[in-house]
Order: structure tokens, then sequence, then C-alpha cells
């Protein structure tokens, strides 16, 4: 009897069908050995924290991780400023500029005139009656050669018109809340203005 029946060729087949899989197993056995013995791939981005150099003493890096900033005190100030009349009620505004001071009157265009100076803190102080300024006063309440200054804690930013005048916070007169005092002379014609102490952040980069 002839080997080729169709029983034996299927025989055959079922044998040739069992050696490829072994062969495929074994085939991913093996990649499976290959990659499990080497060291997973970590991509790491460098820390920031530990990869920056230390700031110097007193100094700390900001959130953000730009540059080193330092917290000074501005301590706490008493103005006194003259009526042209008497008043009956206080109105008028502390406005805060930073590295920068509104010089005095206007230039022949009638704009404002400002003068650069990193590290002070000038507060200008209109007292107002109705739209007329019956009286003011400046003064540099603080200075620093360490740096200039970022921001005052607490203090509320200007906005629109003030802002583009340069003052980086006003308060109201009568509207201190904790941030000043007021006090009216008996004459009408004195207001005592006192400020609190505030918290100052100061980089070299702002």
């Amino acid at each position: 009897m002839s080997d080729k029946t169709p029983s034996h060729f299927w025989r055959n087949l079922s044998a040739a069908v069992v050696g490829l899989a072994a062969i495929i197993s074994a085939g991913v056995a093996v990649k499976d050995s290959f990659y499990d013995d080497r060291a997973p791939v970590v991509f790491r981005l460098p820390d920031r924290t530990t990869d920056l150099p230390t700031c110097q003493a007193g100094w700390n890096w900001d959130d953000d991780r730009i540059s080193c900033v330092r917290k000074l005190t501005i301590p706490a100030k008493s103005f006194t400023i003259k009526t042209d009349r008497a008043i009956v009620a206080i109105d008028g505004r502390i406005d805060f500029y930073l590295n920068t001071e509104r010089q005095p009157g206007t230039n022949a265009q009638g704009q404002a005139m400002y003068k650069a100076a990193p590290g002070s803190v000038q507060v200008v102080i209109p007292i107002m009656h109705e739209t007329t300024m019956i009286g003011d006063m400046r003064e540099v309440i603080f200075h620093t050669s360490e740096g200039n200054i970022c921001s005052i804690d607490a203090l509320p930013e200007s906005t629109d018109w003030m802002k583009k005048m340069r003052v980086s916070y006003n308060i109201r007169l009568n509207s201190c809340g904790d941030l000043c005092r007021t006090s009216l002379s008996p004459n009408r014609m004195r207001i005592d203005v006192y400020t609190s102490s505030y918290e100052a952040t100061i980089s070299d980069k702002c």
C-alpha cells in the first residue's frame, strides 16, 4: 500500500503545524526575555529645584524659578498735608510708585514727569475737593540698593488711567481699611495720614 494515503497526509500536515507553532512560541519567548532583561527607558526633565544654583543667604528662588528674591519690610509712616481751604470730609488717595519717582509739575506738553529710581518706593498723596486738588505731598518712604521693588503685598493694584500714570498701587483715603488711617485737624485745614507697614518683594529681574 502506498504511504501517500489521505490519513498519512493529514498526520504529516498536523506535525508540521505543531512544529511551526513551537518555533513561533520559542521566538516570542526569546524576544520577551530580551526586553525583560533591559532596564526601562525613563525620560526625565531637569529638576529645576536641585539643578539651579543656590541663592545667596537671605534670598530664595521665586515660584517660577526665574530669579532670586528677598522679602523686606517697608516701615509704617505718618504724613501731614495742609489744604488751601477748610474741608468737611477727607477725599484723596495714596499713590505708590515703585522704582520710579513722580516729579512736581508737568513738562511743556502738560504731561507728568518721572525719574527712574531703582529700589525706591515713593508715595504721592493728593487731597481733593470735588475735582480740584487742594493739597498734596510726595515722599520717598523706602529705598534699597539690593535690587528693584517687584511688589508690595496686600496693597490693591492700580488699574486703567492710574496704571497708565505709572502708579503701581493706590489706596482711597476714605476707605483705608487696615492699610492706612486718617484724621482731620480741628480747623479742618490739615490732614494726618498714617500708612501701615508693608512687606515688599525685591529682585534684580523686575
